[in-house]
């Protein structure tokens, strides 16, 4: 233990992430690289902190205390809110929190990042400025561990170095240990002062996310994360922990609440051998299970009536779905291109950019339009709740977005366009709702063999009521 955690999951998602950027061709691991990217983040904390004060002043009805106790804690996420009746609504963790006062709960969100989404549709607390602080803080302290007294650490990182030129270093390691122990200890005060009995977070494997889990366990209270996306045996973060302490890790979360068997199977498979910790169970898809077509269509009305009206001119609706990289499923392949260029003028293509990637839209645009494309339509598909896009869609399209968990979910089928998203689908969907195509024929002949097949008209079987109960019955 180093810090008084175990640093292993910290160094494996460390390690993960730098062999992602890696393989995708987008990091550079230089000297060079390495300042610009701390006069960068510098720039951004000396300008984060008028930004947080002006976005609460503007919002300042939807501000919450930080002390004002609450029985239940959320750390949110900015990426998976949406906009809805001109609010934003954080699709998985605003179902929960709604649910929950239906019994009678307080809850108390805690927004980090600077990409601020107002006016918020329920009250939070805004983080990042604080936590901005705690790491400058963090970094003058200058801690210095003492990574010796753990076995094989530096060959380990000397190994991977050698091998995978990714630059790890010592110093950028034992800064994250220093930043998640200030984070944990400032994480703790909020929870003791407002006495919260449970907490959620979208997302752990960050900074901020180990050091929220980190301090729940301090306190003695439950850590769950919400599935927001593709997990399994593939995924760094929630697949094959192995020699895991018996007593479990200090920085994951207590519990995993997951939108099927599948993810489940894919967490217990390992967690099963240190029960109670890191346990999954079947909570449902909190924004699917709260999805109620009328109320969702009024809140939208502008903008579904719109999208309604373009697609009746269209006898066949396929989806296309991009991932957050630009480099590596974000973008639309060449092949892919030519078979839409190629299609039926009755056929419409919805393209469906990822949440972080609004900006991309116009360089999309120009992409299709110079191809001579007109019978697509992005705007609509990229912003209206991925639940009334599916509604309406014959099939769906990706390299390896998690839209394709949610698109089964709804009886749609997707076409994976990469190896590696059906690698790491495979165990979470259903066989009969996937299909694979790496070159132009094989999509064709994969949409040919969707569109022959009957259309299932069922719906997503609500469980978010009955997870919540479940919930409330354990804290009692």
């Amino acid at each position: 233990m180093i810090g008084g955690f175990h640093i292993w999951p910290m160094l494996r998602i460390h390690i993960s992430n730098r062999i992602i950027l890696a393989s995708l061709d987008i990091s550079s691991v230089g000297k060079k690289n390495l300042i610009n990217k701390q006069l960068n983040e510098a720039a951004q904390i000396v300008g984060g902190q008028f930004k947080t004060q002006y976005i609460k002043l503007k919002d300042r009805n939807k501000n919450q205390s930080i002390s004002q106790p609450a029985d239940l804690m959320f750390l949110g996420s900015q990426i998976t809110k949406i906009k809805i009746n001109n609010y934003w609504y954080d699709r998985f963790a605003d179902p929960i929190v709604d649910k929950f006062s239906e019994y009678g709960f307080t809850a108390k969100k805690i927004d980090w990042s600077y990409n601020y989404r107002i006016p918020r549709y329920n009250p939070s607390v805004m983080i990042q400025g604080k936590l901005d602080m705690l790491k400058i803080t963090s970094y003058i302290s200058n801690m210095s561990n003492d990574f010796s007294k753990l076995k094989g650490f530096h060959n380990l990182i000397d190994d991977i170095n050698t091998k995978h030129s990714l630059g790890i270093n010592i110093k950028t390691i034992n800064r994250n240990v220093e930043t998640i122990n200030i984070y944990t200890k400032w994480f703790e005060r909020i929870i003791k002062n407002t006495k919260a009995k449970l907490a959620f977070l979208v997302c752990y494997y960050n900074l901020e996310g180990m050091a929220f889990c980190l301090a729940c366990r301090k306190c003695g209270i439950s850590s769950i994360e919400i599935q927001h996306g593709v997990q399994g045996d593939q995924h760094r973060a929630y697949g094959r922990w192995n020699q895991v302490p018996k007593s479990g890790y200090e920085l994951l979360p207590s519990s995993f609440w997951c939108w099927s068997d599948h993810e489940v199977d894919a967490i217990n498979s390992w967690s099963s051998a240190i029960y109670p910790h890191h346990q999954a169970f079947v909570g449902g898809h909190p924004w699917l299970d709260a999805f109620d077509e009328s109320t969702f269509h009024k809140a939208h009305r502008t903008s579904y009536d719109t999208f309604i009206k373009v697609l009746e001119s269209y006898d066949v609706k396929g989806l296309i779905s991009l991932s957050g990289f630009k480099e590596y499923g974000g973008r639309i392949e060449d092949w892919v291109i030519n078979y839409i260029r190629n299609s039926p003028q009755e056929w419409l293509w919805l393209i469906r950019v990822h949440p972080n990637e609004h900006s991309e839209i116009p360089k999309i645009n120009d992409i299709l339009l110079s191809e001579g494309i007109y019978n697509y339509e992005i705007t609509l598909s990229s912003s209206l709740p991925l639940p009334l896009v599916l509604k309406y869609v014959d099939f769906n399209v990706t390299a390896y977005s998690s839209t394709a968990i949610e698109a089964s979910m709804l009886k749609v089928s997707t076409i994976f366009t990469d190896e590696k998203g059906s690698k790491y689908f495979t165990n979470q969907i259903p066989g009969n709702y996937i299909y694979t195509a790496y070159d132009y024929h094989a999509l064709e002949k994969s949409i040919t063999e969707i569109l022959n097949k009957p259309k299932y008209l069922g719906k997503h079987q609500a469980k978010l009521s009955n997870t919540v109960k479940m919930l409330i019955e354990k804290l009692e």
